[in-house]
């Protein structure tokens, strides 16, 4: 069997647009990794040139619901066909969570609302976003990766189902279904290569941002609140009437916001099997002409805008690093995302994407990540700065 593999993290800018192309013996398979950038007019000529028309899209993966990581799927949609759409599922507590920071942000800054909307849409309805936002004529196929559930006190365990139940009625409201994070088992319903897998990770954040939550819901109920009206427009109104109120509520969205990205699903891509033999190279224009690696791992981790104080990728996907030869630094090279003792860094490449809008990447980021052995690869606006990987298994 041949399996060739081209692997692009495409220069979008300030955002995410990352694909796989994949030919088993003439048979193609398109994967996409996020597709959204703040700037719309390049990323959408980027986008254009990356497909044909009515290419076929096997599988898109949304690692979150920021507005730079999603921007760019109307364009993918017009310009493709999707077959399916894999995103993280939330418990009910973190959807109202997630909803009132989007609206607190739409509702307070200028800049900021029309972006926090369409995110805001995605969370709440992901089919109506896609027919009415990515003008989709038919529902879009979509599979919901549960939360990596750890052991549940059993006084947490009456709250426990009462989310799950909360979580099978939304996806049967979006007309999904669901499989379980980091199940190889799973993994088989999306690709059927003998010798590939994707396996995605969504991490448990309702278990650890319980703290965070407790203080949102207590400050709620000390006004007469509950999280279910971080979703209604009435509390807003009256938020906005009262400058200590919308102080105090702005204080704890701070301190939700440095963990809020750890909604970030995580994906390997990578052989399905222990033992393999592979050819890489890899293209980018300050490495002209392209290196060859023939020891490299071929496998790639894909981390969204992934927390690393939070929880170390090992943790994440540890009996799979010698598999793994890319991994993508999470939240654009964010100090405030990144801890190098979570990162596993030597022998990597170590692509980052970024524009100039927030000071990414920070230049700490990079240090650490090259002293420790990896290879840092900058993909920006500058088309020249595309990073392309190709393996043959």
């Amino acid at each position: 069997m041949s399996h060739k593999i081209t692997r692009i993290f495409h220069p979008v800018g300030q955002g995410a647009f990352y694909s796989e192309r994949h030919d088993v013996d003439g048979q193609m398979f398109n994967v996409v990794y996020d597709c959204g950038s703040f700037g719309i007019k390049r990323g959408t000529k980027v986008v254009e040139e990356t497909f044909h028309d009515n290419e076929i899209i096997d599988i898109l993966f949304v690692s979150h619901f920021d507005y730079d990581h999603i921007s760019l799927i109307p364009v993918l949609l017009n310009k493709c066909h999707i077959r399916k759409v894999v995103l993280p599922l939330l418990h009910e507590d973190i959807l109202f969570v997630l909803s009132g920071y989007y609206r607190y942000r739409m509702a307070s800054n200028g800049r900021l609302r029309s972006s926090a909307e369409k995110s805001l849409q995605l969370l709440n309805d992901p089919q109506k976003w896609f027919r009415e936002e990515c003008g989709a004529r038919e529902k879009v196929k979509l599979v919901f990766v549960r939360p990596d559930v750890e052991s549940v006190a059993a006084d947490d365990l009456e709250r426990r189902n009462q989310l799950n139940r909360a979580e099978e009625e939304f996806v049967s409201s979006q007309g999904g279904s669901t499989i379980n994070s980091r199940s190889e088992k799973d993994a088989k319903s999306l690709c059927t290569f003998a010798d590939w897998m994707f396996l995605p990770y969504n991490m448990d954040y309702f278990k650890r941002n319980s703290d965070l939550v407790t203080k949102l819901i207590g400050w709620l109920n000390q006004n007469n609140y509950s999280l279910q009206d971080l979703n209604n427009d009435q509390f807003y109104k009256w938020l906005f009437r009262n400058n200590g109120h919308r102080r105090q509520l702005a204080q704890i969205y701070r301190s939700l916001n440095g963990s809020i990205n750890e909604n970030s699903m995580l994906l390997f891509s990578g052989p399905s099997q222990k033992h393999y033999q592979c050819k890489m190279s890899v293209a980018h224009y300050p490495l002209h002409p392209p290196l060859r690696w023939l020891i490299a791992q071929p496998g790639c981790l894909y981390t969204g805008d992934f927390n690393l104080k939070q929880e170390s990728l090992h943790a994440s996907y540890g009996s799979y690093f010698n598999r793994i030869g890319t991994v993508q630094i999470p939240h654009h090279g964010s100090e405030h995302s990144f801890d190098l003792n979570n990162f596993h860094a030597q022998d990597m490449i170590c692509p980052v994407s970024h524009g100039t809008m927030f000071g990414h990447p920070d230049p700490t980021v990079l240090c650490e990540i090259a002293c420790a052995g990896g290879c840092p690869v900058s993909v920006n606006n500058d088309p020249f700065s595309k990073f392309e990987e190709r393996i043959r298994i």
